[in-house]
């Protein structure tokens, strides 16, 4: 099946340079003229990746979607690409545009944002997660994910059982080349605690290991730090 990318652009040139630099036989482009064709498409035809011309759109999709965005659009001000990135995009690329480098920074986007295998995940009877669509199935009642929040669930759901440090978990959420500290993981972790748990000041699934190891996603088994279960194989 070819991956479905979306673009949100004004300009028919834009769209058509775009198309010609994608493989046929791996992507797939929509288009979308208006905000409100731009959700459509992300409710039912869930692209891979966005590729967005204003911020509009960006604002919209961000308030609906964790998928990966690409701005691509002919606004050129620093302050532009800071408010783009503090609205979490993925890439910023201004107009006019190599084609080429086009389809190379979506390939890298692509391979940064890997699509999650499993569709729905159910945990226990009350809880399952859906890592395609960045929400939580809580007692049958969805529960959105904000990007940074699903990093670290997501996570810690793949290490269930198992400490994950800190460092781990900042360099998930947040990338190896952004700025966070412990304040802002916890903060997530208080937030998530907010939406998965039963009661979050007594946690039953995303515990804190002690002496400051991490935290870890509880599971029937013994926990185990993620150095021990290296030197068990």
């Amino acid at each position: 099946m070819k991956a479905l990318i979306l673009q949100v652009d004004s300009e028919p040139n834009a769209i058509k340079a775009v198309r010609s630099c994608l493989d046929p036989k791996r992507y797939e482009l929509v288009e979308a003229h208006s905000v409100l064709e731009a959700l459509y498409e992300i409710n039912y035809s869930h692209p891979v990746l966005a590729l967005l011309e204003g911020f509009d759109a960006l604002r919209a999709i961000r308030n609906k979607s964790i998928i990966p965005i690409i701005m691509l659009t002919s606004r050129t001000a620093q302050t532009d690409k800071y408010l783009a990135f503090e609205l979490d995009v993925d890439d910023y690329v201004t107009k006019p545009f190599d084609p080429v480098e086009i389809a190379w920074r979506i390939r890298a986007v692509l391979r940064g944002n890997p699509q999650p295998r499993d569709f729905i995940h159910p945990v226990d009877d009350r809880l399952s997660t859906d890592f395609n669509h960045g929400e939580l199935l809580v007692s049958g009642k969805r529960v959105s994910l904000t990007r940074t929040e699903l990093g670290v669930l997501q996570y810690l759901v793949e290490n269930t059982g198992f400490v994950v440090t800190a460092k781990s978990l900042l360099a998930r959420a947040w990338g190896f080349d952004r700025i966070a500290d412990h304040t802002a993981l916890g903060q997530v972790i208080h937030n998530l605690r907010q939406k998965v748990e039963i009661d979050p000041i007594n946690p039953q699934y995303i515990l804190t290991a002690g002496a400051g190891l991490g935290y870890y996603f509880a599971s029937q088994k013994p926990v185990k730090n993620q150095e021990e279960s290296r030197s068990d194989d």
